[in-house]
């Protein structure tokens, strides 16, 4: 049975999640509103739509198997009209509901195709994957002229094939979510957070998976798997319960934006239990900034509230990092 580890103190994580208009990475008066619109409109009206995470939802007799509502935009606004229900009975939806899987739990909104649809990519971190449970998995979903289908959906795990790492109990694959263009193409990518992945022999250190976008959809082709392991990362390594890509009990643990220094997209991800020297769970956020190859190394930061010129001090327990926005 899957289960989502460190959840019953921690109902926040399961009130509701939003996918809404926000440019992933805008580089400069070329993207403009039209890339908002194409990031955030699943059928291409020209007016954003909103995904809504109900992790908790029942299906059946399917204890917390989550679903997704969504919400299409209009000249007048957000309206009920032509709404979506989906979950993983849904037709044409791959895998099936389980108990705890906690499909939406988290969302994001790109266009990883370049169909300028946008698609929603959904996280099921609860969900069981070769017999672990809470291993995680995503499910992404296609934009057309009427909204999300089912029609050529995809799901991604760490068992999936090509796919860096493996799935273990309680990796919680797909607890956080962000889409922007990281570069290599012209499509969107998404960064999946794993906070309970283990890194060598530090337990939930935490890792980021992303998967890059081409013209036929999000691809395990070339995927890049992160932790503060990584040659060439910025950071103090990887430690027990860093937690790096998202947090137990929280899903804004990473986000992408154009920060600077080129047109594409960067990723800032949350480490709140991070150790900052000796102070116990001070937090911190890594941000890797993207290139014509993708996401890279070399140039990454490290922050933390002991960075110089930082505003106040690392504490114990402070968790810096818990929310992120850009």
């Amino acid at each position: 049975m899957a289960r989502l580890s460190r959840s019953v103190s921690l109902p926040l994580l399961f009130l509701c999640v939003l996918a809404l208009s926000t440019p992933h990475a805008v580089a400069s008066d070329r993207a403009g509103a039209a890339a908002v619109h194409v990031r955030s409109d699943f059928n291409g009206d020209g007016f954003a739509d909103m995904a809504v995470g109900v992790p908790r939802e029942n299906v059946g007799t399917t204890d917390n198997a989550g679903a997704v509502n969504v919400i299409y935009g209009s000249a007048a606004g957000l309206a009920a009209a032509g709404n979506q229900f989906w979950t993983q009975a849904s037709a044409g939806v791959p895998t099936a509901p389980e108990d705890q899987g906690s499909f939406g739990v988290s969302v994001a909104s790109g266009d990883f195709n370049g169909d300028g649809f946008a698609d929603l990519a959904v996280g099921a971190a609860g969900q069981e994957v070769s017999g672990f449970d809470g291993a995680g998995i995503v499910i992404v979903l296609y934009g057309t002229a009427q909204g999300l289908t089912s029609n050529g959906a995809q799901v991604f795990d760490q068992d999936s094939e090509f796919m860096q790492g493996t799935a273990e109990d309680n990796d919680q694959f797909g607890l956080t979510l962000a889409a922007g263009n990281f570069g290599r193409s012209s499509q969107d990518d998404l960064a999946i957070g794993v906070p309970g992945q283990d890194v060598g022999t530090a337990l939930n250190a935490g890792v980021i998976q992303v998967v890059y976008g081409s013209i036929t959809g999000l691809s395990q082709n070339g995927n890049q798997l992160w932790s503060q392991d990584t040659t060439g990362v910025a950071g103090d390594g990887a430690e027990t319960d860093d937690s790096l890509g998202g947090t137990f009990g929280e899903t804004s643990g990473m986000v992408a934006a154009n920060f600077g220094k080129d047109g594409h997209a960067d990723l800032a991800a949350s480490a709140i239990g991070d150790d900052v020297g000796a102070v116990h769970r001070a937090g911190a956020v890594l941000v890797l900034y993207g290139s014509s190859g993708g996401l890279k190394a070399a140039g990454s930061q490290f922050w933390t509230q002991d960075v110089s010129g930082v505003a106040d001090q690392a504490e114990e327990e402070d968790q810096f990092g818990t929310a992120l926005a850009a």
